[in-house]
């Protein structure tokens, strides 16, 4: 059964001019998204539009209206978010310091990060497998603090380690819908190299 989001106002807007429908679903959208700190999903955006549209039709229209702005409408972790176009990304370290790059990650950082997106859920010991060097506490210490990677199932066994999988923090931070966004760029670096 699905869940039906009940609004405070005219979804279907049919006593309005059909340029001026749009443009107010559109407007709807995007206030919606800028107003999140989170992608929205579509089946939320759906909510504040008419049933006579997809959700599809104007967020294609919204990317189109954007293609000139700084910024852009991307789908990413589930659902829409606006994010700086990553051509201005020197330019806003540069200005606002540390808030453009506050997840500056170390190699180490980055290495293990790598490992657990690619083959999680993995323990601290399968990590050190992996990477053939000893984890660093600290490291995932970190990377679970930023939200990164967070505590997985428990493998059966002495001890029950905890594995580590990673986030939908992870996913919106490096820009992916899903995992599999990360599996296809692994495979386009191998067919270039």
């Amino acid at each position: 059964m699905s869940m039906e989001i009940s609004v405070p106002f005219d979804r279907e807007l049919r006593d309005w001019p059909e340029d001026e429908r749009m443009r107010e679903w559109m407007m709807r959208v995007e206030a919606l998204i800028f107003a999140s700190s989170r992608p929205v999903p579509s089946k939320i955006l759906s909510a504040v539009i008419g049933s006579t549209v997809p959700v599809e039709t104007v967020i294609a229209a919204l990317l189109e209206e954007l293609r000139p702005r700084p910024y852009e409408l991307v789908h990413v972790a589930g659902g829409w978010q606006l994010v700086t176009r990553q051509r201005y990304s020197a330019l806003l370290r540069t200005c606002l310091g540390k808030e453009g790059g506050e997840h500056d990650l170390s190699r180490r950082e980055i290495e293990l990060l790598a490992v657990i997106a690619l083959r999680q859920p993995l323990t601290r010991r399968e990590c050190e497998a992996v990477l053939g060097r000893a984890v660093n506490g600290d490291d995932i210490g970190r990377l679970r603090g930023i939200g990164f990677i967070a505590a997985g199932h428990r493998r059966p066994g002495p001890g029950a380690p905890y594995t580590f999988v990673t986030t939908d923090l992870f996913l919106e931070h490096f820009q992916m819908n899903s995992l599999a966004d990360l599996y296809e760029l692994q495979a386009q670096k191998q067919d270039l190299g």
